[in-house]
């Protein structure tokens, strides 16, 4: 992002600053004015990334070069970003000391949805994105959905067990299996989807599984507790200043 300098024929990018060191030649990082009430910074060099493509398990940092010097840092999202191996979407990774970094969510960012029950445990949503650094949020066009926990599983001992529907997410996640040694009818748990939590197992004789939750909510219990809904953004102990879209609607999950 450059500055810009008022012409008589309208406004014009500015040239890049340099400034003269002892070693040579040094591009500036920031532009100062003097005012009658000191000096005013109108111009500080910003990194931009613009993210068109799809992604899964994303890093800011590395995909912005792995920077090593002190910038004003902005990330422009406008693909989804969603959920693979890593157990978050998208993460912000360490900037060097110094440096400022603004997110700008025009997309989806989506965890993926937890499996249901059986024979495993429910698992939780994951994570829809990760603070590492301190970090500004604009969401006002964009949404932050932490993934549908798992359904819990239904248990007769010695005769059925049933498991749990996949929360909801990208991906969703997996239905549990199923376990009888009767006769009844039975229906699999269905896997989740991106906005809804699969249905459970069930019998005719009943001792159906709990459903998978929706987007950042836990799924349903049944004989046994279903797993939690993910987190929509989990700070580690970073700042994190929305500019807006902080809203129900636009984000599910809990913030950590």
């Amino acid at each position: 992002m450059n500055f810009h300098v008022k012409l008589d024929g309208g406004y014009r990018p500015g040239v890049m600053p340099y400034v003269k060191l002892a070693d040579g030649w040094r591009e500036g990082a920031e532009l100062f004015i003097k005012t009658e009430s000191g000096w005013r910074t109108v111009w500080r060099r910003t990194v931009v990334f613009i993210n068109t493509v799809e992604r899964a398990g994303a890093s800011i940092f590395d995909l912005m070069g792995k920077p090593t010097k002190a910038r004003r840092y902005l990330f422009i999202n406008r693909a989804m970003i969603y959920g693979g191996g890593t157990g978050f979407s998208l993460r912000t990774g360490v900037f060097p000391p110094g440096s400022t970094l603004k997110i700008v969510n025009e997309h989806y960012i989506r965890g993926a949805g937890g499996a249901g029950a059986y024979p495993a445990r429910p698992l939780p949503g994951a994570t829809a994105v990760v603070l590492d650094f301190p970090a500004t949020l604009d969401n006002r066009n964009g949404y932050i959905f932490g993934g549908g926990g798992g359904g819990g599983d239904a248990y007769w001992p010695n005769v059925l067990h049933t498991g749990g529907g996949g929360g909801a997410g990208r991906p969703g996640g997996a239905g549990g299996g199923m376990y009888q040694v009767s006769t009844y009818g039975y229906g699999y748990p269905a896997a989740g989807s991106l906005d809804a939590g699969g249905a459970g197992g069930w019998y005719t004789a009943g001792w159906n599984g709990g459903a998978g939750g929706a987007p950042g909510s836990p799924g349903a219990a049944s004989t046994n507790a279903p797993g939690a809904g993910g987190y929509s953004i989990e700070k580690n102990g970073n700042n994190l200043i929305f500019e807006g879209g902080n809203s129900p609607d636009r984000v599910k999950g809990n913030i950590l």
